[in-house]
């Protein structure tokens, strides 16, 4: 779960995002993690390629992590049957996508529906990305895989691997912030440098 929410993470960090913020948020039954950034956002071609599994469409950098088009997908799948995303690039709509696996055995068709969002949705978006112009927030529920149930517990081991991970982010570029149920992350110092 710990890795799955950092691919996550990743897709944020990317230099072509910019993101400045990332928040995660596990809510306090364990039934919901959100995962939210400030980032460009995604238009309606990218946010339909970023859904598709094993999607071509991308363009791969030299930035770029993920190469093969399935890290946000089985992150989150990994995790529970649902994910929502919602996202807005500047001077441009909402849009909200909705990939689930118990409609997908329902109607017996993998089409993940995109639409425009609702006022309630954009308002959500806003609530959580502090009115930005643009970002991506990341719904996962259903949450049938989570191998910790302990809230607390939980979010410190994510907290310690995250603060693992991102040091040299978190330490060398002054704006970037990660964020874990509001408490923000510091490098890890685990060579015991300073």
């Amino acid at each position: 779960n710990y890795e799955a929410l950092a691919d996550i993470i990743d897709n944020s960090l990317d230099p072509d995002v910019s993101a400045k913020n990332v928040w995660v948020e596990i809510s306090k039954n364990m039934d919901t993690i959100t995962i939210t950034d400030d980032g460009s956002g995604m238009n309606l071609s990218e946010l339909n390629d970023a859904i598709q599994p094993g999607s071509e469409g991308r363009i791969i950098t030299n930035h770029d992590l993920g190469l093969f088009g399935c890290g946000l997908k089985s992150a989150s799948l990994s995790m529970g049957k649902r994910f929502r995303i919602i996202t807005k690039k500047e001077d441009d709509n909402f849009y909200i996508a909705v990939f689930d696996l118990d409609r997908f055995d329902e109607e017996g068709s993998p089409v993940v529906p995109i639409s425009v969002c609702s006022q309630m949705e954009v308002d959500y978006f806003n609530l959580k990305t502090n009115n930005s112009e643009s970002g991506t927030v990341i719904i996962i529920d259903k949450l049938d895989r989570i191998k910790n149930k302990q809230l607390h517990q939980f979010t410190n081991i994510l907290g310690n691997h995250l603060s693992e991970i991102y040091r040299y982010i978190i330490s060398d570029i002054e704006d970037i912030s990660i964020h874990i149920n509001g408490k923000k992350l510091e490098s890890a110092d685990t060579m015991l440098l300073s």
